[in-house]
């Protein structure tokens, strides 16, 4: 993976399932990789609660010490330009945090209404399994399922339910594709599928597009207008 990726995502809040269990295991085996972590932090706090003399004068300082080998003291350089103009713009900002945040608060996977899954019953069909995979949250397992399967029949409510197990493996950008290639059926999760991609729009800090999804479903009164409605208002 991606290490310096792995820092930007931790920094937002945005590390889940299997990519935060390996980037804790490199914390406690890799002592370079655990010091870049801190200093990240370090630039990432003084982003957030200094103004624009205190960010020169700790750029200053971490210049003397010479010990990142990732792009952090370019990226103080832009911020305290970017400062100077009287907008911070930088991505490793409370702001984007709180958007995860809101995120977190909003999301849940749209339950099973396909085929509910009877404990206690076993079954070699594969929607059988995709669904039981994706009730037992082994979403790992039921994406490869729903992807068979959306080859094999080319239903379209197959789709919604890939995107939600995207979401839930930190997979943005596939989840925004899938749930945009979802609403070319408009079938019957169609307005379901507005709400799922104004939060795909959210978590991946696209928040103007979020917005007109939001308005969209507050407009017109669909899937989750009231709720909507708070969110935009948070926005």
């Amino acid at each position: 993976m991606d290490k310096e990726k792995l820092i930007q995502d931790y920094l937002s809040d945005r590390l889940r399932g299997e990519r935060l269990d390996y980037f804790n295991q490199l914390i406690k085996t890799d002592a370079q990789f655990k010091a870049e972590v801190e200093e990240a932090k370090d630039l990432h706090e003084a982003l957030i609660s200094r103004k624009k003399d205190d960010l020169k004068a700790s750029f200053n300082t971490i210049e003397q010490k010479n010990t990142s080998t990732f792009n952090y003291k370019k990226l103080l350089i832009a911020a305290i330009l970017v400062i100077g103009l009287g907008v911070l713009t930088v991505p490793f900002l409370n702001k984007s945090t709180g958007h995860q945040k809101l995120y977190a608060q909003h999301f849940e996977p749209y339950r099973n209404i396909i085929k509910p899954i009877e404990r206690g019953t076993e079954s070699n069909d594969l929607e059988t399994t995709a669904f039981f995979n994706y009730e037992t949250k082994h979403y790992q397992n039921a994406l490869k399922d729903f992807d068979s399967l959306y080859k094999k029949k080319n239903s379209s409510h197959l789709l919604f339910y890939k995107a939600n197990c995207l979401l839930e493996l930190d997979k943005n950008e596939q989840a925004i594709k899938t749930l945009l290639k979802h609403q070319e059926f408009k079938d019957s999760f169609f307005d379901k599928s507005k709400w799922y991609l104004a939060l795909a729009y959210l978590k991946n800090n696209q928040i103007e597009k979020a917005k007109s999804e939001l308005t969209s479903i507050v407009s017109n009164k669909t899937y989750k207008h009231k709720e909507a409605n708070l969110l935009l208002k948070s926005l």
